[in-house]
């Protein structure tokens, strides 16, 4: 009598388990060298490697509207070449919050400003750490929600020491700005710039050193919240990149409210942009469209820069030194 076959599925069965107990046996840990990379870009000293990056071009403070464009994407794609660069560049990558972009949607800025805040305070807090500039264009899209988690991470970045906000044509609703910013302290801000619209914010920031409206000035306000202050100006023409004065631009302030800034005890630069002359009776000096009471420039200020127009004679500027 002929020997009975194994079945197909008892076949398959046994060589499953010899299979199993084939992968069961412990192999022999590797011994040889790890591929590292040890020439090239990535193994400079962590120094050099900042130097590099820092002449990557950041967005100024305050900005031009025709700078209004992100490095953001610069800076991340360094962080992605490799693990080394990733460790140096990870830190500068998150340093600032940025979300500029030229004709970009309401809906687009609202959710590159979720996706990076949900990066830093969800995903991996500890990179919350690092943040240190915030650069944002708000919209009026989904105000309420995006304004109260905006106003949250704020409240999470214990380094945060510069926030720039952008006028849009489509602004947040004051409302929704109140409502998100009540009750928060930013306490490490020292530099704030913003439009009128964003006035909510301020109260939150008691150690603000520097402040500056993009739009109507509201001077009394930033006196009242801002205790610390030493900069204040107001301006819808930027200085040149480099300045480094403060300055009250003629064309929005008139004579009334730039009286109030005898009450800044610590303000110690005004920058005249535009026309200014010697004043015929010695008691106000003229802008080319308003009145400045004299006495504003002899009170707690140490200079005085006058620039915008090549008929400023030095005799002017010598008589209000």
């Amino acid at each position: 009598m002929p020997p009975r076959k194994r079945s197909r599925k008892k076949a398959k069965a046994v060589q499953s388990e010899a299979h199993d107990e084939e992968e069961e046996v412990p192999r022999p840990a590797l011994t040889g060298p790890v591929n590292v990379n040890t020439t090239g870009f990535s193994v400079l000293p962590a120094e050099l490697l900042l130097e590099i990056i820092s002449h990557i071009p950041c967005l100024p403070i305050p900005a031009l509207p025709k700078d209004l464009e992100s490095t953001y994407a610069d800076r991340a794609k360094l962080s992605q070449m490799c693990r080394s660069l990733r460790r140096a560049f990870l830190p500068v990558v998150w340093e600032r919050i940025e979300t500029l972009r030229r004709n970009a949607s309401a809906k687009s800025l609202a959710t590159e400003l979720i996706r990076q805040l949900e990066i830093v305070t969800v995903r991996d807090p500890s990179l919350a750490a690092y943040v240190k500039v915030v650069n944002v264009e708000l919209t009026n899209y989904s105000c309420d929600t995006v304004m109260e988690e905006f106003a949250r991470c704020l409240a999470l970045f214990r380094n945060l020491e510069t926030i720039q906000i952008f006028y849009t044509s489509g602004c947040p609703n004051v409302v929704d700005t109140q409502a998100a910013f009540k009750d928060r302290q930013f306490p490490s801000l020292r530099s704030v710039v913003i439009p009128d619209y964003a006035a909510a914010i301020l109260p939150s920031c008691p150690g603000a050193q520097s402040v500056t409206w993009t739009s109507q000035m509201q001077v009394d306000s930033t006196i009242a919240w801002c205790p610390n202050i030493r900069r204040f100006s107001g301006c819808a023409h930027y200085p040149s990149p480099g300045r480094h004065v403060e300055w009250v631009n003629w064309h929005l302030v008139d004579g009334k409210v730039l009286a109030n800034t005898l009450f800044l005890p610590t303000v110690y630069i005004i920058k005249t942009v535009g026309e200014a002359r010697k004043p015929a009776d010695d008691s106000t000096c003229r802008s080319s469209e308003h009145v400045i009471p004299r006495k504003v420039y002899e009170r707690d200020l140490v200079m005085l820069d006058v620039r915008g127009t090549s008929n400023v004679s030095k005799r002017y500027l010598a008589y209000l030194a």
